[in-house]
C-alpha cells in the first residue's frame, strides 16, 4: 500500500490506518475469449486513512488526478481508483433485516426472464472457465507434436454441429471422421484429461460420450434452487446450449496451446 499509494503522492502525504480485505481478481479478455492471470487485490471498499500537511497546490492536483486514473496494475480495466470519503461523527451498528425473500410469493413475467438470462450468463461465463482450465491440462501434451490442424477440424466440426442435440450429433461427426489408422483418430485417443477420481479420459471417449464431459462432474455455485423455481429457471433446459459452449471454448483455447507449443505466450 505504501509503495502503491503514498511513494507515488510525494513527501506531503503519510500513510494511516488501513481497514481492508484481500480478494483473487480474474476476467475475460472477451474479443480474444481468453482469461486473464489471476492476482491478488484489496477488496472493493477498502479504507485508509491519508495524512497530509502543507499541501501546495500542485499536491492537490496530483492527488485529484491519481485518484481517478487509479494505483496499481490493470488500471485501464477500472483497477485502484480511490474516492474521498468524509466519515461522520457517530458511528451505530445497524440490526441485519430478515431475509424476506420467501415472503415474495410471485415474480412478474418480465422479472423471470431477466434473472433467467442473468442465471443463463452465470453459468456460460463458469463453464468458460472450465473449458479454459481443462484445455490448459493438455499443454505438456500438446508440446511433443503439432495439434493445430486436428484442433481447426474440431471446431470445423462443432461449429457445424450447432446448438440443437450438440452432444448427440457432435458424437456423431467424431465417430464418421475418425476412422482407423488415421491421424485423426490417433490424436483422439492418445490426448487425454483427467476427470475428479483422476482417472485418464481421453479426448475419444470424452467426444463420443463414453466418458461425461468434464464440466459434467463439477460444481456450479450460482444460486439458491429456491429461487430457481420461482423464476422458473431449470438448468437441464439448457443441456445443449452448455455443451455447445463448453466444447466451443476448450476447442478454441486449445489450439491457441498448440499454435504456441505450450501457451506461454498465450495468457
Amino acid at each position: 500500500m505504501q509503495a502503491e499509494v503514498i511513494d507515488k503522492l510525494g513527501a506531503n502525504f503519510t500513510l494511516g490506518k488501513v481497514f481492508a480485505a484481500g480478494v483473487e481478481v480474474e476476467n475475460f479478455v472477451m474479443k480474444w475469449g481468453m482469461k486473464r492471470p489471476r492476482v491478488q487485490a484489496l477488496a472493493a471498499g477498502t479504507v485508509f486513512e491519508i495524512g497530509t500537511e502543507n499541501l501546495t497546490d500542485a499536491d492537490k492536483k496530483l492527488l485529484h488526478e491519481k485518484i481517478y486514473s487509479g494505483f496499481g496494475v490493470r488500471t485501464e480495466e477500472g483497477f485502484g481508483q480511490l474516492r474521498f470519503w468524509k466519515s461522520q461523527e457517530k458511528f451505530e451498528v445497524g440490526k441485519l433485516e430478515k431475509n424476506k425473500f420467501d415472503e415474495v410469493k410471485d415474480f412478474s413475467d418480465e422479472t423471470k426472464e431477466i434473472a433467467q438470462k442473468i442465471l443463463l450468463e452465470k453459468y456460460l461465463e463458469q463453464l468458460r472457465i472450465y473449458a479454459h482450465e481443462d484445455a490448459k491440462t493438455l499443454t505438456s501434451q500438446l508440446q511433443r507434436g503439432n495439434f493445430t490442424h486436428f484442433f481447426s477440424r474440431l471446431n470445423n466440426i462443432l461449429a457445424n454441429v450447432g446448438t440443437e442435440n450438440t452432444r448427440q450429433n457432435f458424437k456423431e461427426k467424431i465417430l464418421a471422421a475418425s476412422k482407423d489408422g488415421t491421424q485423426f483418430q490417433d490424436n483422439l485417443k492418445n490426448l487425454y484429461l483427467k476427470d475428479q477420481t483422476l482417472k485418464d479420459q481421453t479426448l475419444y471417449d470424452i467426444f463420443t460420450a463414453n466418458a461425461n464431459l468434464p464440466y459434467e462432474d463439477k460444481e456450479f455455485s450460482i444460486g439458491d434452487e429456491k429461487l430457481f423455481d420461482k423464476i422458473d429457471f431449470n438448468a437441464e433446459n439448457f443441456a445443449d446450449r452448455f455443451c455447445f459452449e463448453y466444447l466451443q471454448h476448450f476447442l478454441r483455447f486449445a489450439r491457441k496451446i498448440a499454435a504456441t507449443k505450450g501457451g506461454d505466450e498465450i495468457d
